[in-house]
């Protein structure tokens, strides 16, 4: 069946053609305009369908061609420009159709398209029906197709069509007048920031799921997509086979409302991807309309940035009520569920706090009014490293990082450390505004092994992420201006920072004056803590400085501290010099150190360093805001002068002021302080010491069969024990013929000398597979020794002390082997004592070691005295009258090695004794 358009009247004009008679068209179907893809075709929405989303019909007008819009979507080799015209025909179209109610005749279809070929007709109340191949050819926004043009039915379809090209109508107008569409030029921060806050009009050209669109911008013709604040519908598009529930029912929706229709809009928001926004058709807002229906979600992030944020979140509690569609199992929670939920920070909650430690350039620490710590984490920003990284949600499925290199790894390190330093001096100590974005779960880990942690651990806290003002400065916005951070990519719907526009604006800044490219060059922090050799180096010109600023950066006790010396581009280990601190697990430790973080972490402090301890630790004093750090832990009770070394400081009397005041007060150490007591306790413990060292007559001979180091070492005591010895290995060699044996730890056996194949003496220290560590107790060496070469030790044997007694050089400390200059030490004492037999006496006695003053009766060198003379050891500072005489020579003699600068006092004065009497 076909029509006869010269028979139809079209909006009361004169009738075409040379019949006069009225007909009425036939008709196949009714429905409702839902789109209007081109100049020529429409998609109608048939009536009649009893269950489900109406039938789509999508019908191409016969006998007439519009000009061809381009190929927008795709890639950009299948991409085409628009033809002459074609958009303002299909303008023409779309206002005079969209949402029109119209009859259609189908004269055939195509089944490879499935698009119908036909009339359509637009129906109107006590009006004549449109025929709108007429109307489109008659206002030119079309042709006569050329194969139909000699059909004497379309004669007066010809006729219209020559009487716009006379009259210049449509597409017969000059070229000049065609507008085209073109795709958006400007990002969408520019975007953004041109269009936020004012309504523009917009076409909805196309709806690809019920919450986002792309639109048409008019006049500017700018094509974007937006998505719309304050809801997130299911998305149709991840699975077009099995789309999440009431997905479908959410486009259609949307469709069925917005296609093709004329709206304001109000951008709202933006990112890097996408535009966020309201769309309002004659007064209605399709983001309440589908939150009413039960068909999106409400979203805090971009629902706070819209003006209709309270109509959003009634729209919700309205589907949440009738639970509707995406809410038909909502249950509101209970009262006990609501008071835990009531216990957790809300989205939005702000408070203000004092930043009291920087952990990363993403993560703060900050303390309120009420003493409470809280972690913050800042939203919507993450590290912008030297060699940037591509982030683990934008990286390829599967795909792993690429590894770094170690030069790469160093610049990460020290852009990291420059951009911890930028932030700490700008909020430490500060009182910063903490609003609360959003939160995520945290995954627990076993902090013992880097892994999952096991089932029965209880889940760790969620992780807030705040957006932090500092005055009216927004902090990450600061450090992405800086260079030193940049915006995290955030899916569609996903909670982000309040101001992630302006984190965006910034990040766009920073790239456009190149703020830290990838070919910036970092300065490299050196750590001298972790190379004590390295550090003595640095002492001498440290010493010269004076007071130089520093910054705390961590505290591992109340007087023991890890300073960043900006002059020198060093990490130190610092100790308080003067006073000692509560040693870890002792009482007030913890007291201690949490004092000295309160009082100077990571605050700018001034410190200098008059000494140096074995370890290669600098031994110094700290001032924060002019005060010393040591004085103000004396006057809490929370450390003690050391009397040894306090005269050092320069600040004894300080010192002495502020431990009386605290024992006065008796705060923290001195709670239960009593100074008659006290002082009682002092003199039985100088009485007792004295008693101890007081040189003694007890000359023996000595051999010495086993130097540790200069500091520790084994002696057999010439005598009749010593003779007893030489028998009781031979017996252990008549043993050696028994089988071998399985030793238990800390059993004495008989063990067989890798060096001479002996029997001996030994005690079993350790077990290990089929090797046994053993110490021999005649001689004080070591080795590991197979279970062939152990033997159980015959019970018959001769009862005979163990000959080797642990032994030290009285009055001196010679340093230890891993120490500076301790390898030469020993090797000077094997050289003074090895293969001889000396004389000691033995001056003091503590539990089983002997302390010896050595001399050898042939040269007549005093053992200890020469290694001090050598300056492979340190004169003990000890008090006593009846000790003076032996330390006044021992002193000469250091004095001999100190003016001439040798191997300890190479770089000056190697360190003070912490030990107090």
């Amino acid at each position: 069946m076909s029509a006869d358009p010269e028979s139809v009247a079209v909006n009361g004009k004169k009738e075409i053609g040379n019949e006069r008679k009225e007909r009425k068209p036939a008709e196949n179907g009714k429905g409702v305009v839902k789109a209007v893809p081109a100049g020529d075709s429409l998609v109608v929405l048939e009536q009649g369908s009893k269950q489900g989303p109406p039938k789509e019909r999508e019908i191409v007008i016969t006998n007439i061609k519009a000009p061809r819009l381009g190929r927008r979507g795709g890639p950009a080799d299948k991409r085409t420009d628009d033809e002459p015209f074609a958009f303002q025909s299909r303008e023409y179209l779309r206002k005079k159709a969209i949402g029109k109610q119209v009859s259609f005749v189908v004269e055939n279809k195509d089944p490879k398209s499935g698009k119908d070929y036909g009339h359509v007709f637009v129906l109107a109340a006590e009006k004549k029906p449109e025929d709108l191949s007429v109307s489109i050819v008659s206002d030119g926004w079309a042709e006569v197709r050329a194969n139909s043009r000699d059909r004497p039915e379309l004669e007066g379809l010809v006729k219209a069509e020559e009487a716009a090209k006379k009259d210049g109508k449509g597409i017969h107008q000059d070229a000049s007048a065609n507008v085209a569409r073109r795709s958006a030029a400007a990002n969408n921060s520019e975007l953004y920031e041109s269009f936020k806050g004012a309504a523009t009009h917009a076409i909805v050209e196309q709806v690809l799921t019920g919450s986002t669109l792309r639109l048409l911008l008019v006049p500017s013709f700018q094509e974007v997509k937006l998505l719309l604040a304050g809801v997130e519908s299911p998305d149709i598009r991840r699975d077009e086979e099995n789309p999440a529930p009431f997905a479908r029912e959410a486009k259609f929706f949307t469709e069925h409302y917005l296609l093709h229709r004329d709206v304001q809009v109000y951008i709202e928001a933006a990112d890097q991807s996408n535009l966020y926004g309201a769309v309002v058709l004659s007064g209605h807002n399709i983001a309440e309309e589908l939150l009413k229906a039960g068909l999106g979600k409400y979203v805090d992030w971009s629902g706070n940035k819209s003006a209709f944020a309270d109509k959003l979140r009634a729209a919700e509690r309205f589907a949440k009520e009738k639970k509707l569609r995406l809410y038909s199992n909502f249950v509101e929670p209970s009262k006990e569920k609501r008071v835990e939920e009531k216990g957790k920070p809300r989205v939005g909650k702000e408070f203000v706090a004092k930043v009291v430690d920087i952990q990363s350039i993403g993560t703060i620490a900050v303390v309120d009014a009420q003493g409470n710590e809280t972690k913050i984490n800042l939203s919507s920003i993450r590290p912008k490293f030297a060699s940037s990284s591509v982030p683990p949600r934008q990286r390829a499925a599967g795909a792993e990082q690429e590894p770094r290199d170690a030069k790469t790894a160093d610049q990460e390190r020290a852009a990291l450390f420059e951009a911890k330093e930028f932030l700490r001096r700008r909020l430490i100590g500060q009182r910063v505004r903490c609003v609360l974005d959003y939160t995520r779960a945290s995954e627990p880990r076993d902090s013992t092994r880097g892994g999952k942690a096991p089932a029965a651990a209880a889940p760790p806290a969620d992780r807030g992420f705040y957006t932090v003002y500092i005055d009216k400065s927004n902090v990450a916005v600061l450090l992405v201006e800086a260079g030193y951070a940049e915006a995290v990519f955030h899916r569609p719907g996903e909670p982000r920072a309040k101001d992630f526009e302006d984190i965006l604006a910034a990040e766009a800044a920073a790239k456009k004056s190149k703020r830290k490219d990838a070919d910036q060059s970092y300065l490299k922090v050196n750590d001298l803590s972790v190379d004590p050799a390295k550090s003595r180096a640095f002492l001498p010109s440290l010493k010269r400085n004076g007071r130089m600023r520093g910054v705390v950066e961590f505290e591992f006790s109340g007087a023991r501290l890890k300073v960043y010396v900006p002059k020198e581009n060093i990490q130190i280990t610092l100790a308080l010099g003067g006073v000692r601190t509560p040693r870890q697990g002792e009482p007030f430790s913890n007291e201690s150190r949490k004092l000295a973080r309160d009082t100077a972490h990571q605050h700018d402090i001034e410190l200098e360093i008059y000494n140096q301890d074995k370890g290669g630790n600098f031994i110094g004093n700290v001032y924060v805001a002019k005060k010393s750090l040591a004085t103000t832990l004396l006057e809490e009770g929370l450390a003690q002068i050391n009397r040894l070394s306090v005269q050092e400081s320069g600040l004894t009397t300080e010192y002495s002021i502020a431990e009386d005041s605290a024992k006065k007060s008796r705060k923290n150490l001195w709670k239960d302080y009593d100074e008659a007591v006290e002082e009682a306790k002092r003199l039985k413990r100088l009485e007792e010491r004295e008693a101890q060292l007081k040189p003694k007559q007890e000359l023996v001979d000595v051999i010495v069969t086993e130097i540790v180091d200069a500091s520790t070492f084994y002696v057999q005591i010439v005598g009749p024990e010593a003779e007893q010895l030489e028998d009781l290995m031979k017996a252990l060699s008549l043993q050696a013929e028994q089988g071998p044996h399985s030793p238990a730890v800390n059993e004495i056996v008989s063990a067989q000398f890798t060096e001479d194949d002996a029997w001996y003496r030994a005690k079993v220290t350790s077990v290990s597979g089929g090797e046994v560590g053993v110490f021999y107790v005649d001689y004080g060496n070591s080795e590991t020794l197979p279970t062939a070469r152990i033997r159980p030790l015959p019970q018959e044997l001769p009862k005979v002390a163990h000959q080797a007694h642990p032994a030290q050089l009285a009055y001196i400390r010679p340093p230890k082997l891993a120490d500076d200059f301790g390898p030469e030490s020993a090797e000077y004492l094997k050289e003074l004592v090895w293969g001889k037999t000396v004389v000691a006496n033995v001056e003091y006695r503590v539990d089983e070691t002997l302390f010896l003053s050595l001399g050898d009766r042939e040269s007549g060198v005093h053992i200890n005295g020469a290694l001090v003379k050598a300056g492979l050891a340190r004169v003990e500072k000890l008090r006593g009258k009846h000790l003076q005489p032996v330390l006044d020579k021992l002193r000469e003699e250091e004095d001999v090695a100190r003016k001439a600068h040798v191997n300890l006092w190479t770089y000056g004065d190697p360190g003070s004794d912490d030990d107090e009497l």
